[in-house]
């Protein structure tokens, strides 16, 4: 019953060769909905990482069953290969899984029409191994404009 589908991986088969790039996949037959998806999801990890790659195909269809075997729009997101000398040293980077991060939630709060909720986030210490640790989400849900308390 989820809106939406993503499922995230790094590709290979280039054995070490240069580019890769990031490669968005659909199931081969899919309606206007999930291609939009497909699409604004490529585009917002492009704007985001600029790891385009060399890909003749960015956008891609296969008969991949977590894509085929669902209800909604589904995307598999490669983002970038593991066996390319020109994507390693970009995709092992904390900023690089970031930049991704920011490019997905980027695609679902705009498609998703998502707005940051009013009421207040409670973070309870006895959740975390300590008091630091509480207040340091706490801090970061501020920062991110959520009103945030410790119970």
């Amino acid at each position: 019953k989820a809106d939406v589908y993503i499922s995230i991986h790094h590709n290979a088969g280039i054995k070490g060769g240069k580019g890769g790039g990031i490669v968005a996949y659909t199931y081969t037959k899919v309606g206007t909905a999930t291609k939009e998806w497909q699409k604004e999801l490529y585009n917002a990890l492009i704007k985001h990482t600029g790891l385009r790659g060399n890909r003749s195909e960015p956008l891609k269809t296969a008969n991949f069953a977590e894509c085929r075997q669902t209800s909604m729009p589904a995307v598999l997101l490669e983002l970038g290969f593991m066996d390319s000398s020109t994507d390693v040293p970009i995709i092992l980077t904390e900023d690089f899984a970031n930049k991704c991060a920011e490019a997905i939630v980027e695609v679902l709060v705009k498609k998703g029409n998502l707005q940051k909720p009013a009421k207040l986030h409670k973070v309870q210490v006895g959740a975390f191994a300590d008091l630091a640790k509480a207040e340091k989400l706490r801090d970061e849900l501020k920062a991110k404009g959520y009103d945030a308390v410790i119970v």
